[in-house]
């Protein structure tokens, strides 16, 4: 019966259930602290990127208003009205006044950048920074609102934001056909300048981003950061502000991102998780530490409290138990502390003394159920003889001599052999021919029994103990097939193989179910008692004892219909010898 709910087992409970609350407790508060913070962070990042982007945003507006401006100058109007094919001092006048303006307007914006005047009509441009006419500008519709392209400022390419105003608004998609065209446009590095400016007073690393586009940075932006955090940013949700956070090799960052319907780009933050929430990561960490301390010095506790306390209790516990279930010679080896070890050294003697009073009073037992055997054998069972001799009777009355004749040398062969009780031991072959003589007296009792018998040559001479095969024939012929009608079969084989003798009873009876076949195996295995009988158990007992405890008999459904009992037993070392000394006289 296994101990329940140990010592060990319940103080590891208990120190579990104490560590737990404030387990839970220090992580629940851990979570409002750390999403506090998150807050706390997300507002001011977000107002700080609002504010930024709202300074872009005024830029861009102002020099929107530029093109504005020129589209509803008196000069323009004039020189709308006159044409440019009027006179050259008119046309000189109008453009060199527009070209002022330009340059006016352009050098008032903070920021670098260029404005175009085009008439498509003539291939005309008046620009600030003396670009020619783009034709290829006007193959194409135009986009409205800020673009990011590239364009030619003072001779050479850069990319940048450009912005059309387009005359009249309804040629957008066939810019050639316009009056004019006003192109205003600004480089990328404009707004490197602002970012700089921007990072230098934060602790993030800003960027503009389009998915599908290159990120526009700081000078002084991470290397490998922005490319993985752009990488996964393939698809963003259409919202004005939100946060996302980003898990990579180099650890994981929160992204802060607020959209600029100008630009048509998103302002983009970052921090790296562990600098934003290093104090709330340090004090989980020093928490942990101190639980996993406390853990480690109970169970350290707990492991010498088992080791010298409840390990010595089960010892002596699993000793009780064995002793309980009739182990008498199991002994205590495990040496424990003083206590303990006194405890041990007195379990042991009362085992000791325990098992010398079991085995004797045992043996006492053996020897009275062999003294019961032997009377067995030296009487004659009347109910048998009763039978057999009522059987003589009536053959003689029926006059048939040969049968009674049979009768009487089978019947006088079996109790010669039963009352023989001199040897302990008979010959494989001696038992066959015993059961034999029984069989042949039940066969003249029941002509409708058959039997065979089929013993191996080389286990004819080995030795088992007498009257230990007719048993087991008897409980075939009486229980199994002597209440059946119809034709009774009784087969006993004999095998040898591997070092092993085999005698195999199988009958065409009845048979036993599943449950009884294990009852009645289960019987043989119980200790003796005064109520066990003297039939299989006394055999299975004999073959044990003269075989050692791996012998004995085995139940199962016999082939025939019936039940199959095999006795099994191994080759002595003596038959061993003789059996291969007559192998090679076999041979020659």
């Amino acid at each position: 019966m296994p101990v329940k709910g140990s010592i060990f087992s319940k103080m590891i409970v208990l120190i579990v259930v104490l560590l737990l609350p404030v387990i839970l407790l220090y992580i629940y508060f851990n979570h409002v602290a750390e999403s506090h913070i998150r807050r706390e962070i997300e507002q001011s990042t977000f107002g700080r990127l609002r504010f930024f982007l709202s300074q872009v945003e005024t830029k861009l507006e102002q020099m929107s208003y530029y093109s504005a401006q020129i589209a509803r100058d008196p000069t323009m109007s004039e020189l709308q009205a006159s044409g440019l094919d009027s006179d050259a001092f008119s046309k000189w006048k109008s453009v060199s006044s527009l070209s002022e303006k330009l340059r006016l307007l352009s050098s008032s914006s903070p920021w670098e950048n260029h404005m175009n005047l085009y008439f498509p009509e003539t291939k005309e441009v008046i620009s600030t920074d003396g670009s020619p006419f783009d034709e290829a500008l006007f193959e194409t519709p135009l986009e409205p609102g800020w673009v990011r392209r590239k364009f030619t400022m003072y001779g050479t390419q850069v990319p940048g934001f450009v912005y059309y105003l387009i005359e009249p608004a309804s040629y957008r998609q066939r810019p050639r056909d316009a009056t004019f065209v006003i192109e205003v446009g600004f480089p990328e590095r404009s707004l490197v300048s602002m970012l700089d400016e921007f990072k230098a007073g934060g602790p993030g690393d800003p960027f503009f981003y389009r998915p599908g586009t290159m990120p526009i940075r700081s000078r002084t932006s991470e290397g490998q950061t922005v490319p993985i955090i752009t990488g996964t940013l393939l698809s963003l949700p259409e919202q004005h502000s939100w946060t996302q956070e980003i898990r990579t090799e180099n650890g994981s960052f929160l992204v802060y991102l607020v959209y600029s319907e100008r630009l048509g780009m998103y302002l983009a933050d970052y921090y790296p998780e562990k600098l934003l929430l290093s104090s709330v990561h340090n004090s989980r960490t020093i928490f942990y530490l101190s639980i996993a301390s406390l853990l480690l010095i109970s169970l350290i506790g707990s492991l010498l409290f088992h080791r010298h306390v409840q390990t010595p209790v089960r010892v002596l516990v699993r000793a009780v138990q064995r002793l309980k279930q009739g182990d008498y010679s199991y002994r205590i080896r495990h040496r424990g502390e003083a206590e303990f070890e006194y405890l041990f050294d007195r379990y042991n003697g009362m085992a000791a003394e325990l098992q010398m009073l079991i085995e004797h009073v045992y043996e006492e037992k053996l020897r009275s159920r062999e003294a019961v055997l032997k009377q067995l054998q030296s009487q004659i069972n009347p109910h048998f003889l009763y039978n057999s001799l009522n059987t003589i009777k009536t053959m003689s009355i029926l006059g048939n001599v040969e049968a009674v004749e049979s009768m009487i040398v089978n019947l006088g062969d079996f109790y010669r052999y039963t009352t023989r009780t001199e040897k302990r031991l008979a010959a494989v072959r001696e038992e066959a021919e015993f059961v034999r003589s029984y069989l042949s007296i039940q066969q003249l009792r029941m002509p409708r029994l058959s039997f065979d018998i089929d013993i191996p040559q080389e286990m004819e001479t080995l030795e088992i103990p007498r009257i230990l095969l007719q048993p087991i024939v008897e409980n075939a012929v009486v229980h199994g097939i002597e209440n059946r009608l119809g034709a009774g079969i009784v087969e006993i084989r004999g095998e040898l193989e591997a070092g092993w003798c085999r005698l195999i009873v199988s009958d065409n009876g009845k048979g036993l179910s599943g449950e009884a076949l294990a009852s009645l195996e289960l019987r043989l295995q119980t200790p003796l008692t005064e109520n066990t009988g003297c039939g299989l158990w006394n055999v299975h007992q004999r073959l044990q004892l003269e075989f050692g405890p791996e012998s004995g008999i085995s139940f199962s459904p016999s082939p025939l219909g019936g039940l199959c009992v095999e006795l099994k037993w191994p080759v002595s070392q003596k038959d061993r010898k003789e059996l291969t000394a007559r192998v090679p006289h076999s041979a020659g």
